[in-house]
């Protein structure tokens, strides 16, 4: 579903949209989501079939498929927004929070509504007191 690739990607983790046209009577539409440094185009598909798992990943343990995965760096302020985001149009999550990875940053692995596994994580300018995670 275009609609809810877009809201995962644009409300949740809060990345730009460029370019979008809706879905018309032919199911033709796309929208173009801005990363940074890395956009990419989203588009309906009735014969997409949902992905089951988690892919692997080199920065946190648990994905067990190989496959695509990416990684989405967010500021460390906006973090706890996103994550309330994310749990309110019920994104599942890896982990019930954030874990802290590699002793170098916050990690906290979803999936987006066509399953595909997306590291949400943040990197502090100094490693936190306390490796849990808090509101």
């Amino acid at each position: 579903d275009m609609e809810e690739m877009r809201a995962f990607y644009k409300d949740a983790l809060g990345c730009s949209e460029i370019h979008y046209r809706a879905e018309d009577a032919h199911g033709y539409g796309w929208s173009v989501i801005d990363m940074g440094c890395f956009q990419f185009m989203i588009h309906p598909d009735k014969s997409a079939v949902k992905l089951e798992g988690w892919s692997m990943q080199p920065g946190w343990d648990g994905g067990t498929v190989p496959g695509i995965s990416w990684s989405v760096v967010v500021r460390n302020e906006d973090m706890p927004q996103v994550i309330v985001r994310l749990r309110e149009m019920r994104a599942p999550a890896f982990d019930e929070e954030p874990q802290w990875c590699q002793d170098s940053y916050w990690s906290y692995p979803v999936q987006d509504p066509m399953g595909n596994t997306v590291e949400v994580h943040s990197i502090p300018d100094e490693r936190p007191e306390s490796t849990v995670w808090t509101d």
